[in-house]
């Protein structure tokens, strides 16, 4: 059918090459969610039907379909494109702002794409055609407007904003100059402290959203860390990606004062030949010690890992994984699964066009990483699977974008059971634990030469098989409410094989004989700041208070003297005026 009849509201064109077909396709998908032939599970598959009907050169995004939406009955289609609310299920509203383009210190890794000296002239290891290396582009890299822009399409589709993690993209950040790292996070600040909540969004593309150079009044950081504290929309997490051989000490230090709370690190493979071979520019013991060295200074860590490179077998891409679980310098909190693409511009593609390399096809790469879900214990993340690079540039590997999806469903035909935080979360399944049937599980493992202790609320309420068992040792639990990694660090006298007074110093003076939480979430839809939860909502019903009584009775019991915590910048106030911690440099302590 056809949506002539009604009135369309299409702001800016979403692409400046959008055609006559792709139009058409949003406002038929548009007009079919009006009529109610449409609804939250079906739109998916409409999106692939109706793109072939009216041959489509790409599938609309939810927000574009929402700009071509009548404006009669723009709130039906929000509530139908809104779908589940993934981005923000688990609490937060991410957003991704990209760096300008700059080579990494060491040069070029063999399969990276991208880089200021590309065909892409784009970011490093992005051709800069990913939603946020795009928006980086419109906004001239400016990241005032990458934030506003984000912002204006999360509202836009239905999404609340107030609680914000800023993820600092494109290439090695602890390598550039330190005065641009500091405008960079400055800037994106900024953007949230000056964002209207009560403005109507209107996220048009091309457009940049950075105002003028000449307009923009100087601010210390301190002034702008200080105001979004107490702003409508409040950062509480900034991630920085990095190298592992970009973790120093002093690196590790500029990260706190600039408001870090998580680090990405791209390990890419244990395997020392491997990283040697593709011109890494590091090895294993720098991955090992950067995951130290974080952890120690309270940091969130995650790893980027990369089966499928030159010279991997199915076989070592999955003794990769075991390794980073088994072994105790490894355990990452966070992975990111990106199998190696042939992308032309680089080492690789070379490699495959004179046959001396094969990526790891769709269905390969669906097999192995249904093979690790199932080897992902219960405190790692599986934050996400293959690259955002558009199929149109991937030459050969893994070109399908719903991986993930195929690996699950591969994954459940082998009768893996996944694990990991994502997979158990409330916010990501349908079903709702009782109350009652909640409890407290704490599980000890070592990671990083200290002690982790993963404090959780989880569900007994379902039961997958009779007397199945979880890594800690328990009877299977089903959904996961909210949780606490509590660290006794390496060089405490509670790490394993510290003498009585711990071997080295702590990275930070702060944590001098102090228990560390690197992380404190509790999961389900993201609720205001504020707000009471509602009946379907997980956060603010007192979880987290328990958790942090629990982590100070632990490392009292352990002789600690204090317990200090790594917290977003708008989660401070917080742990001062609820719980009683004092600002303590870039953490938050409390003497026990």
């Amino acid at each position: 059918m056809s949506s002539d009849t009604e009135s369309t509201e299409s702001a800016e064109s979403t692409d400046p090459t959008e055609t006559d077909a792709f139009q058409r396709v949003c406002e038929e998908l548009a007009a079919r969610i009006v009529d109610g032939g449409v609804d939250r599970e079906n739109l998916e598959k409409t999106k692939l039907e109706v793109c072939s009907e009216f041959s489509s050169p790409k599938v609309p995004k939810n927000t574009e379909i929402l700009q071509h939406a009548p404006l009669a009955h723009r709130d039906d289609v929000k509530e139908v494109v809104r779908r589940k609310p993934v981005r923000t299920a688990s609490g937060v509203s991410p957003v991704a702002i990209m760096t300008s383009p700059h080579m990494c210190p060491h040069g070029k890794c063999l399969y990276c794409p991208g880089g200021p000296a590309s065909e892409f002239d784009s970011s490093q290891s992005y051709t800069g055609h990913e939603p946020a290396a795009a928006r980086g582009e419109q906004n001239d890299y400016d990241p005032y407007g990458q934030v506003t822009l984000r912002l204006e399409q999360l509202r836009h589709i239905g999404h609340p904003v107030d609680k914000v993690e800023l993820i600092l993209m494109g290439g090695t950040m602890t390598a550039r100059s330190h005065d641009y790292q500091e405008w960079f996070v400055k800037r994106a600040l900024q953007a949230l402290n000056d964002y209207d909540t009560d403005a109507e969004p209107n996220p048009a593309e091309g457009r940049s959203f950075a105002p003028d150079p000449e307009d923009v009044e100087f601010r210390y950081l301190e002034d702008v860390i200080a105001e979004n504290e107490t702003a409508d929309v409040r950062n509480i997490g900034t991630t920085f990606e990095t190298k592992p051989d970009w973790c120093d000490p002093g690196q590790i230090d500029r990260m706190l004062d600039l408001g870090a709370t998580k680090v990405e690190v791209g390990v890419q493979t244990t395997y020392e030949r491997i990283n040697r071979e593709m011109h890494r520019g590091h090895g294993n013991q720098a991955s090992k010690d950067a995951n130290r060295r974080l952890r120690d200074a309270a940091f969130k860590v995650g790893f980027h890992m990369m089966p499928g490179q030159p010279g991997m077998t199915r076989e070592m891409c999955l003794e990769d994984f075991r390794q980073l679980f088994d072994h105790p310098d490894w355990r990452p909190d966070y992975l990111k699964i990106y199998p190696t693409l042939v992308v032309r511009g680089t080492r690789v593609y070379d490699a495959w066009r004179r046959e001396e390399f094969d990526p790891l096809t769709n269905d390969e790469a669906a097999d192995v990483v249904s093979e690790v879900m199932g080897m992902i214990p219960k405190y790692t993340r599986l934050q996400r699977v293959q690259r955002d690079i558009p199929a149109d540039f991937i030459d050969a590997g893994v070109w399908k974008s719903n991986l993930r999806q195929l690996a699950s469903q591969r994954a459940e035909k082998k009768g893996i059971v996944q694990r990991d935080i994502r997979a158990r979360e409330v916010g990501m399944n349908e079903a709702t634990p009782s109350p009652e049937d909640i409890e407290l599980d704490v599980m000890t493992y070592e990671a990083g030469g200290g002690v982790e202790k993963f404090l959780s609320f989880e569900d007994r309420g379902a039961r997958s098989a009779p007397g199945s068992r979880t890594q800690s040792g328990d009877t299977e639990r089903d959904l996961l409410v909210g949780f606490c990694r509590l660290r006794f660090p390496s060089y405490s006298h509670a790490a394993p094989g510290a003498g009585p007074e711990g071997d080295d110093d702590p990275v930070r003076r702060e944590l001098e004989d102090a228990a560390l939480v690197r992380e404190l979430h509790v999961y389900g839809s993201e609720a205001g700041i504020g707000d009471a939860a509602g009946d379907e909502d997980w956060q603010h019903r007192g979880y987290g208070r328990e958790l942090i009584h629990t982590a100070e009775d632990l490392a009292a019991d352990a002789g600690f003297e204090k317990l200090s915590i790594i917290s977003g910048i708008g989660v401070r106030q917080y742990y001062r005026e609820k719980l009683g911690y004092h600002q303590d440099g870039p953490y938050v302590s409390k003497r026990l």
